[in-house]
């Protein structure tokens, strides 16, 4: 029998608009996920923490990693390789959260090492139903030390 984590799940949140923070802030508190949500605003400082640059790091390492793909002044693509090159965070999961429908970014995302793929919803009741994606997702496949289970 398992025995249930109690400890809340630490997300890195990279994303620049403020207003998809906000919504999925909203989405993880309604989907029941026991959460710590940190933002980064902008490609280049999420990739000064990937590199852990400027004498360490800021933040707390995270259990999971929410990227946007189209951030400002340095790549989501870039911002994902320098997760996978660094030695403290490449086996943390990396999930790309963006607007982008092309297939494109996906396949470059998956061969960059991305661990998903969603696209953001245009509706607001579908946008906070990602929130119990991401749960279930977090849950069922990405929490270190648990073997995934089925989806039902």
């Amino acid at each position: 029998m398992q025995t249930k984590d109690t400890s809340p799940v630490r997300i890195l949140l990279i994303e620049d608009n403020p207003g998809d923070v906000m919504l999925v802030r909203l989405a993880l508190h309604e989907s029941g996920l026991d959460f710590e949500l940190q933002v980064i605003e902008d490609g280049e400082r999420a990739a000064v923490f990937a590199l852990g640059q400027n004498g360490g790091r800021e933040l707390a390492l995270p259990d999971l990693v929410l990227l946007d793909i189209n951030l400002p002044s340095v790549d989501g693509k870039d911002v994902l390789a320098a997760f996978r090159g660094s030695p403290q965070l490449r086996q943390i999961p990396v999930v790309i959260l963006t607007c982008s429908e092309s297939m494109r970014d996906k396949l470059e995302s998956v061969s960059l090492g991305a661990n998903g793929y969603l696209q953001k919803p245009q509706r607001l009741e579908d946008f906070l139903r990602l929130g119990n994606d991401l749960r279930d997702l977090w849950y069922g496949v990405l929490k270190p030390g648990q073997a995934p289970r089925a989806a039902g």
